[in-house]
């Protein structure tokens, strides 16, 4: 398996014309002082390109860097657990160095390059003009911890950005090791971390930490007095799969005091038809992308049956107070 460091390695760095000379730019390019520079008019010239092939360019990733001209924040998506009324999710980067073979990005975009946009006082701004009481995901389509050490101050930018708007709530999702920042975290951040049976880990989630360093960083943040949720998503069937996530459940409360967490949000595997469609074509050799889902919603996912025998397990073996699932699965549970 490649390391993560190699992806880190960029072999050419695309960069639009308007901004080759602004200081984040240049600081990031001395970065990678053997990349090769090409100046582009827009990214979508290379970031939209037809007939593209994901899966050959997750083995050699690009990176693209650009100017966001609109378009900052996207409300939240339907797919994802419920937290608040008015919940948004800005995409500053797109894409991961990480290469989970569920994730719904290979679905979603032609390329795998990663594309950052640089104008980070224009995300601030749309951020600033939400209402007090939002709640805003700063990493929904990347993993924006395990970019710290790229994207020179990222991090730090953010933190300011949570701690201008004490009105509004910002989560982290992550599986990156990087946390050591998260010490000085504002009172409304939360790190989301997600986490599965490390046999899923090994299996399906390409360059990320195990299982068990994870849970070390989780108990860290935890000492530091830090928010934490957990997300145990997307839930995936495999081999004695009711076994298998009992164990799982049974280490997570030896290795974390449970009581500590703000809420574990458990949701079952599911992706939209089309992008389904179209990782399925990229990706023939997938147990992941070939299984035989059912349709609900707009969505392939796993047989209601068998989500709810892994439902149980989590509340026979986890605080019931803590857990929580996706509207539409609570709004059926209501109805029984």
């Amino acid at each position: 398996m490649k390391n993560l460091k190699l992806c880190l390695a960029f072999s050419h760095i695309y960069i639009e014309e308007a901004i080759r000379n602004d200081p984040l730019v240049k600081t990031i390019c001395q970065t990678f002082p053997d990349a090769k520079l090409i100046y582009i008019e827009n990214y979508k010239d290379i970031f939209n390109r037809k007939n593209q092939n994901y899966c050959r360019q997750k083995e050699a990733v690009k990176l693209i860097l650009a100017k966001k001209p609109n378009n900052f924040l996207y409300s939240w998506s339907d797919n994802c657990i419920n937290v608040a009324d008015n919940s948004f999710y800005l995409t500053q980067v797109i894409n991961c160095l990480y290469d989970c073979e569920y994730c719904f990005l290979k679905g979603m975009y032609d390329s795998a390059n990663l594309l950052f946009f640089i104008n980070t006082e224009d995300f601030d701004k749309a951020i600033s003009m939400l209402k007090s009481g939002s709640y805003i995901s700063l990493s929904y389509e990347t993993d924006i911890l395990s970019l710290d050490k790229l994207f020179t101050n990222l991090i730090d930018d953010y933190l300011k950005i949570i701690s201008n708007n004490a009105d509004k709530k910002f989560e982290i999702r992550t599986k990156s090791l990087n946390v050591e920042k998260m010490i000085d975290a504002p009172e409304n951040l939360l790190i989301t971390y997600s986490i599965l049976p490390e046999i899923l880990i090994s299996k399906f989630e390409k360059y990320t930490p195990s299982l068990e360093k994870r849970l070390l960083k989780i108990n860290w943040l935890l000492a530091q007095g830090i928010k934490v949720r957990l997300a145990i998503d997307p839930i995936l069937v495999m081999e004695n799969y009711l076994d298998e996530y009992r164990l799982f459940c049974q280490k997570l409360k030896f290795f974390i005091n449970l009581d500590k967490l703000e809420d574990i949000h458990v949701g079952p595997f599911r992706i939209a038809k089309d992008f389904l469609k179209k990782a399925k074509a990229q990706y023939s050799e997938s147990l992941i992308w070939n299984y035989p889902y059912q349709i609900k919603n707009g969505n392939y996912t796993y047989n209601k049956v068998i989500f709810e025998e892994i439902i149980n397990v989590f509340k026979e073996e986890l605080p019931i107070n803590k857990l929580r699932f996706l509207k539409e699965i609570e709004n059926e549970k209501d109805k029984r």
